[in-house]
Parts: structure tokens; sequence; C-alpha cells
């Protein structure tokens, strides 16, 4: 009888042991309630008070952004400017991130969210001067627009609405593309290689424009837009060495009376580039935005007035 409890009494500690195994692994990675908070931010900085932003990406390129008397700059690039509403995006989207539920509490589990200190998809640093004010890591994607992330002072790993690709870490990648745009209201002439436009009031006219010809509507409005907003993909940083005569040049005039001249070229590798008079580099750009400014002919501009026919004459003259 003795055994028999004895027996007992063992298969009961055996099975409370498995209860106590099973329970420990079923709140394994899974987040404490009293711990959670609706709306915490998982980033607590004043997006102003930052003015260092430094990406790593998983191949250990790091980009660093700085900002130097109220703008952002780039120092790979010798301090080139910066895409400021890119800037001013990400950092606002860093502090509107919300922790919601952990998905992961344990130390172990960083590294299967690519969210540890030496496996990463992106390791996104904000400063203020020499200060750290915040830091996450950006891993894996549990599903369309979000991303695993972890801060490097916790364990917690969460799933937030953000895309690694918000913050890359090539330089290109965060140039102000809009370096070499004009104000299109401020255009007053436009000097193309078959053709002159000028300002006329609100309108533009041919300089040239011959009598019998009226101006067609809206090309001209048209070649207006094109090079007043012309985008840049990359900066150089030296000058290309096979760049070769110029496929491309035209000239725009201010109202205030500046004159920037641009120079288009294609490289033997078929990198179509250009170089504009106001900026001392070269720049990449799209190869359609050449093509379509060559093939702007002046024979587009114009309609001429109909000759009248002999009926019509004698209609007329009846």
């Amino acid at each position: 009888m003795k055994g028999n409890t004895n027996k007992t009494i063992g298969i009961l500690g055996g099975l409370l042991a498995l209860q106590v195994g099973l329970a420990a692994f079923l709140h394994m990675d899974r987040p404490q309630e009293g711990d959670f908070q609706a709306g915490e931010k998982l980033l607590v900085f004043a997006t102003d008070a930052v003015d260092r932003i430094r990406i790593t990406d998983d191949t250990g390129q790091t980009l660093e952004l700085r900002k130097e008397k109220g703008t952002w700059q780039l120092p790979a690039l010798g301090g080139f400017p910066a895409d400021e509403a890119a800037a001013r995006r990400l950092l606002n989207r860093l502090a509107d991130l919300e922790k919601g539920w952990p998905v992961a509490t344990t130390a172990g589990a960083a590294a299967r969210f690519k969210v540890a200190a030496e496996d990463f998809e992106r390791h996104i640093v904000l400063s203020k001067g020499e200060e750290t004010v915040a830091a996450l890591y950006v891993g894996t994607s549990p599903g369309l627009r979000k991303a695993h992330v972890r801060r490097p002072d916790e364990t917690e790993v969460y799933a937030v609405a953000f895309n690694t690709f918000e913050a890359p870490a090539r330089a290109d990648d965060w140039i102000d593309k809009r370096i070499l745009q004009v104000n299109r209201d401020e255009l007053a002439r436009i000097e193309l290689p078959d053709f002159t436009l000028v300002r006329d009031g609100e309108n533009w006219r041919l300089a040239d424009l011959g009598e019998g010809e009226t101006m067609a509507d809206g090309e001209a409005d048209n070649i207006a837009g094109q090079v007043s907003t012309l985008t840049v993909t990359a900066v150089l940083e030296e000058p290309p060495a096979d760049a070769g005569e110029p496929l491309l040049a035209y000239a725009l005039e201010l109202k205030n009376g500046e004159r920037h001249e641009y120079r288009f070229y294609k490289t033997e590798a078929g990198d179509y580039l250009v170089k504009a008079s106001q900026r001392e580099e070269y720049f990449k750009l799209p190869a359609f935005y050449v093509d379509s400014i060559k093939n702007s002919e002046r024979s587009r501009l114009v309609q001429h007035e109909a000759e009248e026919t002999p009926a019509e004459e004698t209609r007329a003259e009846s």
C-alpha cells in the first residue's frame, strides 16, 4: 500500500513538473500584460533637438546626416544638401512609433527577428551633438508596411508600422534631388537649341514669332514646366572622365536677372549627366528628361493662320 502511495506521489510530481514546464514554454517570449500601456511611444525624443542621424544597414554601410546652421547635409558628399523633407519625415515617423504588444521579450528573440546588435536590417541612431537621444534596431517584416524593432536598452521586440526602405543607408538616396530646380513663376526666358521662349505677361511666346503665326495652346507651358522641374538622381563625387561633348545645352533666365546654363552629357557607360552653371558638381538624371527636351521643336509651338480658299474669297466679294 505504501508502495502504491509513493508511486502515486511520483506520478503527481511528474505531472506537476510537466505543467510547470508547459507554462514556462507558453509564456516564453510573451509580454506581461501589466507592462503594456496603450499609446506608449517607442522612442521618446524631441525631433527638433536632433542634429545627427546615423543609419547602418545589414551590409555594414553607414550613412550620416548632419544638421548645420539649420539645414541637413551629407558629410560623405562634402556637405552636399540633403533632402530636408525626407529627414523631417524620418524623424517624425520614428517619433510617432508606438509600442503596442511585444511579440517577444527574451534576449534570444533579438537574433530571430534580426534586431540584435550584431544582426539587423537597420541600426538607426539619433543624436544631439555627441549625445545619443534615441536608437533603434529594425529587423524582419511580419507583414506589409511593418517591421520588427527593438530598442538597444530593451529586450522587448515590437511589430510597428515602418519599412526599412524609409531609412536607406546610401547617400544618393538622401540628396536634395530638386537642387537644380527653379521657381517656374520666376522664369523670364528659356533658350533651347531650336528656339527661345520669352515671358509675355502670364503667357509665353516665341522670341521670333513670325507674321501669321500664333502660339499653340499649352505647348510652351509644358516646356516651362519641364525645364523648371529638373530632377537629379545622384551626385558625382568627381567630374566624369568620358563625358565628351554636350549632347544638349540650354539656358534659363530669371526675372531677377540670374542666368542658369545647363549642359547634358552621355557617358560611355550609358549614364546621362548634367552640369549646371550654379553648381560645381555633375549629376546623374533620367534619360527620358534629356530625350524629351531634345525632341522639343519650334513647329509644335506655333499654328499658322489658315489661308482663304477661292470659294471663301468669292463669297466674301458677293
